[in-house]
């Protein structure tokens, strides 16, 4: 199975500067293209990265701030003028099909490809053939919702060794591959005889604005990467509190507590210059946490295969 990417394209807060964007992360796996939040500029970033306007993609907008949403309209202007035509779903609080359709009509956004807009709530599941999307409400000024990406239990390794050694056919492994029993000199062979128990996929999980709440662990535990709203210096908390945002010592606290296997703290305010201004006050900073920069990438491979690999701009 071919590994699973993420782009950070916008990592900045509501003041975008040069270097930092407004906040879009995209999640590509086996072509398809999921995108978390969509900050003004996205498309300029989406196409800077080369990931393309016309792949298969769903759009997941965490809350009706702009920083988060104001990329929508350019985005779908841009899908139209490269001519897409695969069906779009857009994903969001409440009032997001309202703010969408304001924004076509006022634009003139007209689409050659459907625009489907589902509206979210505590709870609310997309559920695919190999993976699932979970939303949760997050603790901020607004409706907010960060995302539990989980890949489904995938089946166990076809020992092809053994395979080998007794003679099976390849239409008898297919069969075993399809949980069906096979008979070989009228000896049954069942699958769980070649067949290893389930493989367990990833977990991505992204966690927008947000102030720490509790219950939040049970829902980051044991994911692959963690994408965190550090917003602040451990300096800086009092404001982080009265905003709704954390800080960058907030998402230490949450990584301790839930064995995860790499952290990207993210939505950084424009206030700090360089990393070494974001970290100051921090005791130590974890090995399995990074700062996020624009166009970093996150490799994840399938958990048997190692953790996930980090690659700067």
């Amino acid at each position: 199975m071919i590994n699973v990417e993420v782009f950070f394209l916008g990592t900045g807060a509501a003041a975008p500067t040069g270097k930092r964007r407004s906040p879009s992360i995209v999640i590509r796996r086996k072509g398809e293209l999921i995108m978390l939040d969509a900050g003004e500029g996205t498309q300029f970033q989406l196409a800077k990265a080369k990931l393309g306007f016309c792949r298969p993609m769903k759009i997941i907008i965490s809350h009706l701030h702009g920083d988060h949403v104001l990329g929508v309209p350019g985005l779908l202007q841009s899908m139209d003028l490269f001519e897409r035509k695969e069906e779009l779903r857009i994903y969001g609080p409440r009032n997001l099909k309202n703010f969408v359709e304001f924004h076509r009509k006022f634009f003139h956004i007209k689409t050659r490809f459907n625009v489907l807009i589902e509206e979210i709530e505590e709870g609310f599941e997309i559920n695919e053939e190999e993976y699932r999307i979970i939303f949760f409400e997050t603790k901020h000024h607004v409706p907010c919702f960060g995302v539990v990406i989980e890949e489904k239990m995938r089946r166990g390794k076809f020992n092809g060794e053994k395979a080998d050694k007794l003679g099976l056919t390849p239409l008898m492994r297919a069969k075993l591959v399809k949980g069906e029993t096979v008979f070989l000199d009228g000896e049954k062979i069942k699958p769980s005889d070649l067949i290893g128990p389930p493989r367990k996929g990833r977990k991505i999980v992204y966690v927008p604005d947000t102030r720490p709440f509790k219950g939040l662990i049970k829902y980051i535990e044991n994911a692959d990467l963690l994408i965190y709203n550090a917003t602040f210096s451990v300096k800086d908390e009092e404001e982080a509190s009265e905003k709704g945002h954390s800080t960058v010592k907030d998402l230490i606290d949450v990584l301790y507590a839930s064995n995860v296997k790499l952290a990207v703290a993210t939505h950084i305010s424009n206030r700090y210059k360089d990393k070494e201004s974001y970290l100051d006050g921090l005791i130590r900073v974890p090995s399995n946490m990074v700062t996020a920069e624009d166009f970093l990438k996150v490799l994840i491979p399938l958990p048997e295969k190692g953790g996930p690999l980090v690659f700067f701009p």
